[in-house]
């Protein structure tokens, strides 16, 4: 079973243009990095900091496709 302690994680969030970089959040990335996109999404949505466009331009993903995965082909032998 998943250990649902930290289900969420908390923010404390500096709104102050040069000290937004000393916030904390309890995610693993911040708790590691001392930073994380949790802060700079915020600090972002408050206009402290701008996203470059090459960032945000960036495609994210595909979704998948429609029905059943195809399964593995089996890699030695010659087709």
């Amino acid at each position: 079973m998943k250990n649902e302690q930290l289900s969420f994680w908390e923010c404390e969030f500096l709104n102050e243009s040069e000290n937004w970089t000393k916030s904390t959040c309890s995610c693993p990335a911040c708790l590691k990095y001392y930073i994380c996109k949790h802060i700079i999404g915020l600090a972002a949505r408050y206009k402290l900091c701008s996203i470059p466009l090459e960032a945000k331009n960036i495609p994210l993903g595909q979704k998948r496709k429609r029905g059943r995965v195809a399964k593995a082909k089996k890699a030695l032998i010659v087709q």
